[in-house]
């Protein structure tokens, strides 16, 4: 089945919780939007009741506007566009695709390396749809694995050193589970 951004978001909202409404590090959160989130990319005037009134159609709006759209998954090879979507829902689009770009730096130590910049470019896409893509989002998703590693160390963050880690290799077995791996 092809990776398109509908069976995407529903994989990312299960891991995002669904539509349950908790109080986590960014504050008030609902299928996965944070308030501190939302104030800084979509309303800051937001409050803890704009969170909590959030549907899941308004939820996977910002998902497709916010991380799926800025990434151009719908032109990265499907397994690929699952882990980038998830990892920029994770830890940012920026930080997503630096993590891609660094990843295909490391294919390509030859050839002319991409810009660690964090911005999804021509050059990203192209070199992206260019690699082995089964090997390319295993490799990328080991990265993410010791990047969590590297930001565990720090005390604050090693709490959820687990449930990040899990999450990985739940995305792994959802990308097989979808036939594009």
């Amino acid at each position: 089945m092809p990776i398109n951004f509908d069976t995407a978001v529903a994989i990312v909202l299960k891991f995002e919780g669904g539509a349950k409404y908790v109080v986590d590090s960014g504050g008030p959160t609902k299928y996965g939007i944070s308030l501190r989130f939302y104030t800084k990319e979509i309303d800051p005037k937001a409050t803890a009741n704009t969170i909590k009134a959030l549907t899941e159609d308004q939820a996977r709006a910002i998902y497709k506007s916010e991380f799926w759209d800025k990434c151009y998954c719908d032109q990265l090879p499907d397994s690929l566009a699952l882990a980038v979507f998830d990892t920029a829902v994770n830890m940012g689009v920026a930080e997503a695709v630096k993590l891609l770009q660094t990843e295909i730096n490391s294919w390509h130590p030859k050839g002319v390396p991409l810009a660690v910049d964090g911005i999804m470019g021509s050059a990203t896409i192209a070199a992206a749809i260019s690699t082995d893509t089964e090997n390319i989002t295993n490799s990328y998703l080991n990265r993410r694995l010791r990047l969590y590693v590297t930001l565990a160390k720090d005390k604050r963050r090693g709490i959820y050193l687990t449930g990040w880690t899990n999450r990985v290799m739940a995305l792994k077995e959802a990308i097989k589970d979808v036939g594009v791996a």
